[in-house]
């Protein structure tokens, strides 16, 4: 998979000495369903980047190890400038067990190259199935300020898949 410029250089700009700094999503913090309210459109999720760890740039980068999980977002008649203020909850339905891994808390996306927009995650230490790999299958879900939300919609990460 493709790392995107952005992500690419923040890596690479991390040398011995300095800590890893992956590009990281805000936290939002979900408020309680509104059951009231009509349903968000279903959000078009797309995997970008999922590297289940680092290899090292150099002897002791920092980065070594470090899994990172880049999901591009976006929801048909939402525009950007109310895209970027919604969160988006990630949640595990079944794969590498893995309690704890994806985030208690949605994700705001951060606008990438050509006007995406991308949750942006990282972990140390992930755990992996026997044979070495990650492979998760994933709920992308989307949420407002006020409690609307969108049915789950369903993304597959995997380390052995292109």
């Amino acid at each position: 998979m493709r790392l995107t410029a952005a992500l690419l250089i923040t890596m690479l700009a991390s040398g011995p000495g300095l800590a890893c700094s992956p590009q990281f999503s805000e936290g939002f913090a979900s408020p309680p369903a509104n059951s009231a309210a009509r349903a968000l459109p279903l959000p078009a999720v797309k995997l970008q980047t999922f590297i289940a760890g680092m290899p090292a740039f150099e002897p002791g980068d920092s980065c070594e190890g470090t899994a990172i999980l880049v999901i591009a977002v976006d929801i048909p008649g939402v525009s950007r400038r109310d895209l970027k203020r919604m969160g988006f909850e990630i949640r595990q339905v079944s794969g590498t067990a893995a309690p704890g891994y994806m985030p208690d808390f949605a994700l705001m996306p951060r606008r990438m190259a050509k006007g995406i927009y991308a949750l942006h995650y990282a972990w140390t230490g992930l755990p992996r199935d026997p044979d070495g790999h990650v492979r998760w299958n994933l709920e992308v879900i989307a949420v407002t300020r006020d409690g609307r939300r969108s049915a789950p919609v369903p993304l597959r990460v995997a380390s052995d898949e292109p």
